[in-house]
């Protein structure tokens, strides 16, 4: 038995597998196995988790005493453990007459020699005790199993067997894990807490903020080898605080040596290619490697514990720890970077076609394939503008250097909107020019009413020129284009501006259903918000209250938060409008002050509505009896007024504010005063319906119409039906001839 090294520990007396990290004190763990009374015990975890260290702790802390036997991942003989085991009895006193067995010749003298006599020396033991198996990853024969069991069956009560392996649990302790006398601790049990964590790198002599720990923690994950490691790196200064990367000489040593050099060519060609990946499923392994048993292979890995964990219950999820992931990465990308992107490029393919539209992106973006990548953006950018989701566009553009995005028209033009909803107009027009300057590129062509309708948008070169560039940009675009809803408002709030309102109430409508279509809810409610005005403007009674019920269903949906897009800017001012002329006075205020913080941010984006709106909301304000409020906002419209914003409806709104802000100076005006009902009954005024038809319309008696409207001339300061439509027009209250 000379080759055999007997090796035991009692209380008090120091492990054989003590080391460096000893005085780090796995209080957690051996909480569960000090004195802990269950016949099997495995701590299965890859290289580097301290399982040897703890079973050191274990024996040094645990009564009973412990016999320490040696696999080896190359050890293949059970009968040379067997040996260590008898051996090792014999050492510390126990069972000492017992004598060796005969090696087997064959399983017949495994089954009516070697194992008997196995149950003899088990039998002989008289205290319990815990026989640690450590480095046992070789034990997949059956012969290991029935030893195993004839441990766990045969040693005294309150005795332990316990294996610590880098494979899965031996199939012996398998089958016990129903058992309340089995337990299994696999590496998330064993990696180092934060308090285990902190006091390994603080003895190593690095500080560390508080930020900068919980990323050292996200990067190591507790994985002991590479928490020592790497906060080693840290305190030598061969990586940033709190970063420890692969590419660390210690770590990328760690890792060869001791998960990846197990490892058969295949499997580390499977590894290398979905190493980019950062959850692995079978089919997006399939799609990135080619292997068609991507998932066999991933279970077997996670069974084996190797390299990648499930992340849910399924056994189809799975992720690598994110070091190793880095490290397998980098070293595609060394061996080959065709090879490096082209797995990348397969990732971004399979995971826009599964949805995953951050990674999909963020795969494009590492494959330096900048027509997947535009290809992408451009896909998703109008449903996400239309729905008032371009946050989710810049981040994704804001991981993009200025240079790759002003080099590609198709990113240019999505970058321009980004900057549109978010109140930038000298960013929009940098990457408006930007994608001018890439169109050229031959084969470029097709983005001209692209580029075109930014300049619409911005309105630079005047509403009328506005109108005439959409109609342009709808020439050229297919009916089925998803950026037609965008046009078809433009250009119809154009045409509303140019006094033009039928004309406008068609293109708009055109627009409205497109934008319903593709589910464009910021598109279709700024439609729906023109409409509403014009059809206000025309005294489209029938069709401005069902336009505006549909508006204010829908406005719902659309933030109105401190992250509000300022694009969004008309519709609170028509709903602030609309609420106003019904008299919902809370709503309408609520809505007009979210109409002014959005406006202020639009600066020169749209400046047909930094006058417009601005009017409107004076109105609005001279109906609350806030005439001081509505002159500021008539001199910020003076101020704003210019080629760009020119046209016939400002004009007339400007000239309905000033004669309604000399009418307001009238001390018998009590316009703010009315109530609901009164301004309902005010809308019907204006008809040829006499009080009684009115009556009828509104199901109340003929009694209280004409108290109604009494009181109606009572705050507008008048005395006849007449005088009351020409004063609640001056005050905005009914729309103007």
């Amino acid at each position: 038995m000379t080759e055999t090294q007997p090796e035991a520990s009692k209380v008090g007396q120091r492990s054989p597998y003590s080391s460096h990290t000893e005085q780090v004190r796995r209080s957690r763990v051996l909480g569960q196995l000090v004195g802990l009374e269950a016949r099997t015990v495995c701590l299965s975890a890859p290289g580097g988790y301290g399982k040897t260290i703890l079973l050191g702790q274990w024996s040094d802390e645990d009564p009973r005493r412990f016999v320490h036997l040696r696999g080896h991942s190359q050890l293949s003989d059970v009968y040379l453990v067997i040996a260590q085991f008898f051996d090792s009895l014999r050492s510390i006193g126990i069972a000492a007459s017992i004598r060796d067995p005969r090696p087997p010749g064959d399983l017949l003298t495994w089954h009516l020699s070697v194992l008997p006599a196995v149950v003899e020396a088990c039998r002989e033991v008289g205290e319990p005790v815990v026989v640690a198996i450590d480095d046992a990853t070789a034990m997949s024969d059956p012969t290991w199993d029935s030893f195993l069991d004839c441990l766990a069956d045969n040693l005294p009560p309150r005795s332990t067997v316990c294996v610590a392996t880098r494979a899965t649990a031996p199939g012996s302790f398998r089958r016990r894990r129903s058992q309340p006398s089995s337990l299994e601790l696999r590496a998330d049990v064993l990696a180092l807490d934060a308090m285990e964590c902190a006091e390994l790198i603080e003895r190593l002599g690095v500080r560390l903020t508080d930020d900068e720990f919980h990323v050292f923690m996200e990067r190591t994950e507790g994985w002991p080898a590479l928490v020592y490691l790497a906060g080693r790196a840290v305190r030598d200064g061969h990586v940033p605080s709190a970063l420890p990367a692969a590419s660390d000489g210690a770590i990328d040593d760690f890792i060869r040596d001791s998960i990846l050099d197990p490892l058969d060519d295949e499997m580390l060609d499977f590894l290398l290619t979905v190493s980019v990946l950062d959850e692995l499923t079978g089919p997006l392994c399939r799609a990135v490697s080619g292997f068609d048993d991507s998932l066999r292979r991933l279970r077997e890995l996670a069974r084996s514990n190797s390299l990648i964990v499930p992340v849910d219950h399924t056994g189809r999820r799975f992720r690598m720890h994110g070091l190793l992931g880095d490290f397998l990465s980098e070293e595609l990308q060394a061996r080959s970077q065709t090879l490096w992107r082209a797995a990348h490029t397969a990732a971004s393919t399979a995971q826009e076609a599964a949805g995953d539209l951050d990674s999909a992106i963020h795969h494009a973006s590492a494959s330096g394939d900048d027509d997947l990548l535009s290809g992408h953006v451009w896909t998703h950018a109008p449903r996400l503008i239309g729905s008032g989701r371009a946050s989710i566009l810049r981040r994704w553009l804001d991981d993009l250097s200025s240079d790759r995005i002003e080099h590609n028209c198709r990113l240019s033009v999505v970058a321009a909107w980004t900057a549109q909803h978010h109140g930038d107009p000298s960013l929009m027009d940098h990457y408006r020019l930007a994608a001018e300057q890439a169109s050229e590129t031959p084969g470029q062509e097709e983005m001209r009413p692209y580029i075109d309708f930014l300049s619409v948008s911005l309105g630079a070169d005047g509403v009328e020129a506005s109108a005439e560039l959409a109609a342009g940009c709808l020439e050229q675009m297919s009916n089925s284009d998803p950026w037609r809803a965008g046009v078809c408002f433009h250009r119809g709030a154009a045409l509303f501006l140019l006094g033009r309102a039928q004309e406008a109430l068609e293109e708009m409508e055109r627009g409205r259903a497109l934008a319903h279509a593709f589910e464009y809810p910021l598109v279709e409610a700024l439609t729906l918000a023109t409409m509403f005005l014009a059809q206000h403007r025309r005294e489209d009674r029938l069709h401005a209250h069902s336009t505006f019920g549909e508006l204010c269903a829908l406005a719902d949906h659309i933030d109105a938060g401190d992250d509000a897009a300022p694009v969004a800017a008309p519709i609170f001012t028509a709903l602030a409008f609309g609420h106003q002329l019904v008299g919902a006075s809370s709503d309408a205020r609520h809505a007009a002050n979210t109409a002014l913080r959005l406006t202020s941010r639009l600066g020169r984006i749209a400046p047909w509505h930094a006058v417009s709106g601005r009017l409107l909301l004076a109105k609005v304000f001279l109906a609350f009896g806030e005439a001081s409020r509505a002159t500021a906002l008539l001199a910020e419209a003076d101020d704003l007024t210019g080629p760009q914003s020119a046209c016939p409806l400002n004009d007339e709104l400007r000239t309905e504010v000033r004669r309604a802000l000399a009418v307001a100076d009238d001390p018998a005006t009590q316009a703010g005063e009315l109530t609901m009902a009164e301004i309902r009954v005010l809308q019907y005024l204006p008809t040829h319906l006499t009080f009684p038809d009115i009556a009828d319309e509104l199901y109340v008696s003929r009694y209280t119409v004409k108290t109604q409207a009494l009181a109606v001339y009572r705050k507008l300061g008048v005395h006849s039906r007449s005088d009351a439509v020409e004063r609640a027009r001056l005050l905005g209250l009914l729309p103007a001839k």
